[in-house]
C-alpha cells in the first residue's frame, strides 16, 4: 500500500469526505473534512498542533483509509495522536471498502510504514477508538488493545411510522410526566429547535453559561477555557447551523431557557454532544431530563435511527440507551524520554487509585465546599 502524508488537509480534498457526504466511505462526524477545518482554525491553532494527514491507498490510488493525526509538544515531549483536544468523542480513521479486511499482523507493518513517513515523536497516544466505523471493522483498533473505562452510549431507533407523534416508550423517563405537570404551573413549556440567528444565538449563549457552571461544579475549572475550545463550538455553530447539521436546542419555561443542547446531525445519526441545564430552584424539575426526552422524540420523527449520547457513563444514559459503543486505547513510547513518561504515568495512576488519591480528592471537595 502507498502511504502519503501532508500537513495540508486540502491536499486530500478530492478524497476526504465532508460531513454527511454520501459515498462508499464510513466515518464519524469528528473526522469529516469540514469539521476538521474548523478544528484546525480554532483548537489546532490554539494548541500549536502540527497536523499530519495520512492517506493509505492501493497502488492505483484507490483510498483505503484516511487518518487525521497531529503532533504536539508538551513538557519537552512530542506527542502523536488523533486531532481531538477534548471535542472528539470517537477517534477513528475514515474507512473505505476493504480497509476492515486488513489482518492484525499486517496492521503492524502498515503502522510502521506510516510512522516512518511522520516526524519523530516521543509518545504515541491512541484513545477513544471504536472497534467499528459503520459496518466496517476498524482495523487500526489492533493498535489500541486496552478497553477504556468509559464507553459511548447509543439509542437505536426504529424508523417512525407515518403519523407517529411520539418516540418509543423505552426512551421516555418514568417520572417525566409528573415533572412536566409541576413545571407547567410556572409557565408554558416549550421545546425549541433553534432556526433563526437570534434563536440560535440565545440558545447557544445559554448553553455555554449552563455548561460553564456545570464544569465548575464538577471539575472546579471552566472547561471552555481549554485552548480554542470556546471558539471551536462558536465557529461550528456559525458554519453548520444554517445547513441544519449543527442543532442548538432549548427547553423553555415561559421565557427562561432551563435546559439546552448542542449536537451534530447527519442523515441517520444525531450526536448529542453538549447537554446543559439550569441548577438551583430549577433542579427539582429535572430540566435536563425533560430536554433530553423532547430531543429524542424530535430526532426520532426526523428519521434518525441512531441517537448518540456520546462518551461517558452517566447514569441517565443507562436509563434510555439500548446500545453501547466500547472504546479502546493504546500508548507507545518511541524514545527514552517517552518510556520515562509512560512509566511516570503508570505510577501516577496507581497513586490516584490509592490512599494518596483518595486524600487529594477529599481535600479538593473540602476546598470546593468552602467556596460555595
Amino acid at each position: 500500500m502507498i502511504v502519503t502524508v501532508s500537513n495540508d488537509l486540502a491536499a486530500f480534498a478530492d478524497l476526504w469526505p465532508v460531513l454527511d457526504q454520501p459515498g462508499p466511505h464510513r466515518a464519524y462526524a469528528f473526522q469529516a473534512r469540514d469539521v476538521l477545518e474548523v478544528w484546525l482554525e480554532t483548537i489546532g491553532a490554539a494548541r500549536g498542533t502540527l497536523p499530519l494527514f495520512v492517506c493509505v491507498a492501493h497502488p492505483d490510488g484507490t483510498p483505503v483509509m484516511l487518518l487525521p493525526l497531529g503532533l504536539e509538544r508538551h513538557c519537552g515531549l512530542r506527542f502523536l495522536g488523533f486531532l481531538d483536544g477534548g471535542v472528539s468523542d470517537y477517534n477513528a480513521p475514515v474507512m473505505f471498502p476493504g480497509s476492515g479486511d486488513i489482518e492484525a499482523a499486517d496492521i503492524g507493518v502498515l503502522w510502521a510504514n506510516i510512522l516512518a513517513k511522520l516526524p519523530a515523536c516521543d509518545v504515541v497516544i491512541l484513545e477513544k477508538m471504536p472497534a467499528d466505523v459503520g459496518e466496517f471493522k476498524n482495523s487500526l483498533q489492533a493498535l489500541a488493545p486496552v478497553l477504556e473505562s468509559c464507553s459511548g452510549h447509543l439509542i437505536h431507533l426504529d424508523p417512525p411510522i407515518q403519523g407517529e407523534k411520539a418516540a418509543p416508550k423505552s426512551t421516555r423517563f418514568s417520572d417525566a410526566a409528573r415533572k412536566r405537570r409541576k413545571l407547567a404551573v410556572l409557565g408554558e413549556i416549550r421545546f425549541v429547535v433553534s432556526q433563526t440567528k437570534p434563536e440560535i444565538a440565545r440558545a447557544f449563549e445559554a448553553m455555554v453559561r449552563q455548561k460553564t457552571r456545570r464544569y465548575i461544579d464538577t471539575r472546579g475549572v471552566d472547561g471552555f477555557e481549554r485552548p480554542g475550545y470556546r471558539a471551536y463550538y462558536r465557529k461550528m455553530t456559525e458554519r453548520f447551523s444554517a445547513s441544519g447539521q449543527v442543532k442548538v436546542t432549548a427547553l423553555f419555561s415561559g421565557e427562561t431557557p432551563i435546559a439546552t443542547g448542542w449536537g451534530i446531525m447527519t442523515r441517520d445519526r444525531f450526536y448529542d454532544l453538549m447537554p446543559a441545564f439550569e441548577a438551583g430552584e430549577w433542579a427539582r424539575y429535572s430540566p435536563g431530563m425533560l430536554h433530553l426526552e423532547s430531543l429524542i422524540a424530535w430526532a426520532h420523527l426526523q428519521g434518525i435511527t441512531t441517537y448518540d449520547l456520546g462518551i461517558g457513563d452517566e447514569l441517565y444514559k443507562f436509563r434510555v440507551a439500548n446500545g453501547r459503543l466500547p472504546l479502546f486505547s493504546g500508548q507507545y513510547a518511541m524514545s527514552a524520554k517517552g518510556r520515562a513518561f509512560l512509566l511516570l504515568l503508570v505510577l501516577r495512576r496507581k497513586l490516584a487509585g490509592g490512599p494518596v488519591g483518595a486524600a487529594w480528592r477529599a481535600y479538593k471537595a473540602w476546598r470546593l465546599s468552602k467556596t460555595d
